[in-house]
């Protein structure tokens, strides 16, 4: 199980079997519940346990049953030290990381709010695993603090999204229907 889950992940499907043959003898798996924290302020979790005293200022919570594959922090600075693979496998991904909020900064100073919706919408939806159903599983709270809005203007925006056909929206699960029309809708002014 734990092979196949880390060979679903981007991160590991660019790096050769051998190397995750290694990485695999250090991670092991935690399954949470729905509605149970993950991780909470102040805990160093993911990249960022590579940087020193690297902690995250939020918090993260299971909005379903969900399996996370974990790796003890000094396992993961070793692996890095250790495998030059892996080590600009990170430096990609946090190159791809600074590129996304350089647009997302420029479309919180240059485009409208529905812009704004569409985009953060679009980027989500691009993120889940190509399995799904296009569903995104968050609140209309969060979705406005995403792009920088305010959920009453968040909410307006997704329902003119939804009346267009490109979403729709059921118990806090925003659809994607049309994703090329939401890529329009993401790139109109």
């Amino acid at each position: 199980m734990l092979a196949h889950a880390l060979r679903r992940e981007p991160f590991f499907q660019a790096l050769s079997p051998e190397v995750v043959a290694r990485i695999r003898n250090y991670v092991y798996h935690r399954e949470y519940e729905t509605r149970q924290i993950i991780y909470f302020p102040d805990d160093l979790f993911g990249e960022d346990c590579l940087v020193k005293d690297g902690q995250r200022g939020a918090c993260a919570v299971a909005l379903a049953p969900t399996a996370v594959c974990l790796m003890w922090a000094e396992d993961l600075r070793r692996i890095v030290a250790d495998e030059a693979e892996v080590a600009l496998a990170f430096a990609l991904q946090l190159g791809r990381r600074v590129i996304d909020l350089e647009n997302v900064l420029a479309e919180t100073v240059f485009k409208t709010v529905s812009s704004r919706v569409a985009g953060g919408l679009l980027r989500l939806y691009r993120r889940a695993p190509h399995s799904h159903d296009g569903a995104i599983r968050l609140t209309h709270q969060k979705i406005a603090s995403l792009v920088g809005s305010t959920r009453e203007t968040t909410t307006t925006v997704l329902h003119k999204l939804r009346e267009d056909g490109i979403l729709s929206i059921a118990n806090r699960r925003v659809t994607v229907l049309d994703p090329v029309a939401l890529e329009h809708a993401a790139r109109s002014a």
